[in-house]
């Protein structure tokens, strides 16, 4: 996990805050002749657009890692997320909606209350135990999680959206329990 290991990596997108967070020396480097104080300048300079356009990338690659992860562990939701799952495509179905709109609702219900917190707070999530998160880790896992908020993501990065994967998944056959008696 790059964005946990790399303290000195840094996916801030917001102008005012990538040209803050540069020395004077750094600042002259890149190319600001003079102290920049207002948003648009910011925004408008052709350095700013190359640092900015520099992160994106970063950004959209650790979202499809994380997407295609997320996608390939479906099928380990536990038993009892599964059931309710189902049961919400079930009353959404019963309410009139599509399969496809049923569907999309319970996977944007998955991202919000399951997906997005684990990624900034992995630690009470189980994701990790033994490593620390940094505050730029933190702030850059922060700014991973934005995109998945984003319901056009899902197609610009070329990944299936995460409702389709989770519409099999609530169509998969339930898992069997083997009964034991005592």
């Amino acid at each position: 996990m790059a964005v946990l290991e790399d303290d000195l990596l840094n996916l801030e997108i917001d102008p005012v805050k990538v040209y803050q967070a540069l020395s004077g020396r750094d600042r002259l480097q890149a190319g600001f002749s003079e102290m920049v104080s207002d948003y648009a300048t910011l925004t408008d300079h052709p350095v700013m657009k190359q640092m900015l356009a520099n992160i994106y990338p970063k950004i959209a690659n650790f979202c499809k890692f994380f997407l295609k992860s997320l996608t390939d562990k479906l099928p380990c939701l536990p038993f009892g997320v599964r059931w309710l799952c189902r049961q919400i495509v079930r009353c959404a179905i019963a309410k009139g909606a599509s399969t496809a709109e049923a569907c999309a609702q319970m996977g944007d219900l998955l991202l919000w209350r399951f997906v997005t917190p684990a990624i900034i707070y992995p630690e009470p999530h189980g994701i990790i135990t033994d490593t620390p998160v940094s505050i730029q880790a933190r702030r850059n896992l922060t700014l991973v999680r934005s995109p998945f908020l984003l319901f056009h993501l899902f197609i610009l990065l070329g990944v299936p959206r995460l409702s389709r994967s989770c519409e099999l998944s609530c169509a998969a056959p339930r898992a069997s329990r083997s009964a034991s008696s005592s």
